[in-house]
């Protein structure tokens, strides 16, 4: 039984999962994210958590039914396997990757500040969910503008403002 679900769609899910209740507990141990109905710069890591619970467990819970689906149904033969076997494994090691860059944007932020980390983590994502990485000077000005448009959100928007290390 537990052999079945012993793959990439159920086993990412459940290590990503983990990674968020570490997460959660040193979120935990932050100031107060609201403090006179005013969103703090502690505020960002809970929604980070919630964004991260929903979309984990909804990756688990589609990695259990394409398990169980799988595991009644029978597979196909057409075309080359090989081929097919090396698309796949391809495809799967992005998932890992992005999970790679995201634990490196985190240990990395502190010390580079927003404006250093951030836009690098973008152009890494974009790179790496691009088929064909083309047009780099593109990407790092895309990955100018969305930080640009994230820090003005939290700045203007919300009125967070930064701590000084993290600028």
């Amino acid at each position: 039984m537990m052999k079945k679900y012993a793959n990439q769609e159920v086993i990412t899910p459940v290590i990503i999962l983990l990674f968020l209740f570490y997460y959660l507990s040193e979120t935990l141990k932050l100031s107060s994210p609201i403090v006179n109905n005013v969103p703090q710069e502690s505020f960002f890591p809970y929604m980070i958590l919630v964004v991260g619970f929903g979309a984990a467990i909804s990756l688990l819970i589609s990695g259990i039914r394409k398990s169980s689906k799988y595991d009644t149904e029978k597979p196909e033969v057409e075309g080359n396997s090989e081929e097919k076997a090396q698309e796949t494994k391809k495809k799967n090691v992005k998932p890992v990757l992005a999970i790679l860059a995201t634990a490196i944007f985190v240990f990395i932020f502190s010390e580079f500040g927003f404006w250093c980390a951030s836009p690098l983590y973008v152009f890494v994502m974009q790179i790496l969910y691009d088929d064909k990485p083309q047009h780099l000077l593109k990407k790092i000005l895309l990955s100018l503008i969305i930080c640009g448009i994230v820090y003005s959100l939290y700045t203007y928007g919300f009125d967070v403002n930064f701590p000084d290390i993290w600028r």
